[in-house]
């Protein structure tokens, strides 16, 4: 059987506590044929003297000089891919070592295959990893439907070149926030063809900072409702204001959200609610907290002060 290259892409911004299992876990995979561009985006730790201490032809390195973020680094290493197919992969995540055997193994079964994800593992500081989703089969996802999109992880994402070059990168827009792969992947999905695998083949690490981050920047809540916006009027018309160059009317649309306390207040809940669930108290309180000063007149974080007392307190 002929070869065919996989090019994984894995930009990295102070990973030194990951990015050596991160690495192992290619070097590990049972599918040999494949280049790693690792891209060390200026950072502050060890990380880069872990990325050189691997001595391994199929690794490619890159530095930045300075900090350019995850879009303009990750879109600067699909240009330089060499691979038929395109994979991603996070500095602090790690990989079934079937993981790239599998997907290839898919692509080759059915040639008008275009797109394929898979299942993967939650990955929380102090716990064994668990199973996202549990299912039954695998499942093709209809071109245009995103109501399946709960499954579309975008870091097991495996695409060939060809849609790469259709529909491009990362969009610019979404630098340095939230958001950016929901809409690259609804893109993506609702042109080709697509497969999700009930196999978990992805070790998916869940970082409390990330989190805490949207406290000191609103626009990472906002831009989730954009994306959902954006989705809305490309099921409507085909296209949407960042298609059609229109970065005024999204930033306005953030812009009342953001002026929208009660709006605010409630998506901090939210995120509230979800640590309690997961027994994250320290997490938890800072997204009630927040969400109470911005509208201590929201009866639902009353009530969810009540369950957060239950849960931690008894």
């Amino acid at each position: 059987m002929v070869p065919q290259l996989v090019s994984i892409i894995m930009p990295v911004y102070n990973c030194e506590a990951y990015i050596d299992r991160s690495i192992r876990s290619v070097l590990n995979q049972t599918y040999r044929d494949w280049e790693l561009l690792i891209a060390d985006d200026g950072s502050t730790d060890r990380t880069y003297e872990i990325i050189i201490s691997f001595d391994d032809p199929r690794i490619r390195r890159y530095r930045n000089s300075r900090n350019l973020g995850n879009i303009t680094t990750r879109n600067a290493l699909f240009q330089q891919a060499s691979g038929e197919f395109l994979t991603v992969l996070d500095g602090d995540d790690f990989m079934s070592e079937k993981r790239l055997e599998e997907q290839i193994n898919e692509f080759r079964k059915d040639k008008e295959l275009n797109v394929c994800f898979t299942n993967y593992y939650e990955v929380y500081p102090g716990r064994q990893p668990t199973v996202k989703y549990q299912l039954k089969h695998d499942y093709y996802l209809k071109i245009g439907d995103f109501e399946s999109s709960f499954l579309t992880m975008p870091a097991t994402i495996m695409i060939r070149y060809e849609v790469y070059q259709k529909i491009g990168g990362l969009h610019p827009y979404f630098d340095r926030l939230f958001a950016e792969d929901k809409y690259w992947v609804y893109c993506i999905i609702e042109q080709f063809k697509t497969l999700v695998l009930k196999s978990p083949l992805y070790f998916y690490f869940a970082n409390p900072s990330s989190l805490t981050n949207l406290i000191d920047n609103p626009r990472k809540l906002t831009v989730v409702a954009l994306v959902n916006e954006l989705i809305r009027q490309r099921k409507l018309n085909g296209s949407d204001w960042l298609s059609k160059g229109m970065m005024a009317e999204a930033l306005k649309y953030e812009s009342k959200l953001i002026k929208n306390r009660k709006w605010l207040s409630e998506n901090y809940r939210i995120f509230a609610a979800r640590q309690i669930d997961l027994s994250k108290k320290k997490e938890a309180s800072i997204f009630l907290l927040r969400a109470f000063k911005i509208n201590p007149f929201n009866f639902s974080v009353i009530r969810t002060i009540f369950y957060f007392l239950r849960r931690f307190y008894g």
